[in-house]
């Protein structure tokens, strides 16, 4: 998916609200360049710089964050939890590891889906919810090839 159909539809979960959109945009820059670092795959600086960007300054000074930071944070906190035991079940590959693994790295759409229930309102999430779900693209199947031939 582009990042101009993927801004089209995070318009179209958070019913138009920009600064909503921009702060599902920001948060998928970041965990994507954060997993390119980690999994040691090719970032340029200008990506560096860019993340680091949207960490320090556009995530914190979007409207939209600072009036619901205080349910936002420990969701986001707690997405980089998920993601970290991920990279342990990746690694130890112990019987349903990669299961959980696949499962974990998706927390990011659970975080989309919080926030437009936070821009419009609770039900709609529920509503929009499996939209946003369908953009995950990475098949279990995939992702399991794919860590056991790394």
């Amino acid at each position: 998916m582009t990042q101009d159909t993927l801004a089209n539809r995070m318009m179209t979960w958070t019913r138009g609200n920009s600064n909503a959109a921009m702060l599902c945009l920001d948060l998928w820059h970041v965990v994507q360049t954060w997993d390119d670092l980690y999994d040691n795959d090719e970032v340029t600086k200008d990506d560096i710089n860019e993340t680091f960007r949207r960490l320090i300054y556009n995530i914190p000074t979007n409207p939209f964050y600072a009036e619901h930071a205080h349910e936002l944070a420990p969701l986001i906190h707690n997405m980089m939890i998920q993601w970290q035991i991920a990279n342990t079940f990746e690694v130890d590959q112990k019987s349903g590891d990669l299961n959980k693994a696949w499962m974990l790295r998706a927390s990011i759409y659970q975080i989309w889906v919080y926030i437009a229930g936070l821009a419009v309102d609770p039900q709609w999430a529920s509503v929009v919810g499996p939209d946003v779900w369908r953009t995950y693209g990475e098949t279990l199947e995939k992702f399991i090839e794919e860590m056991t031939n790394a």
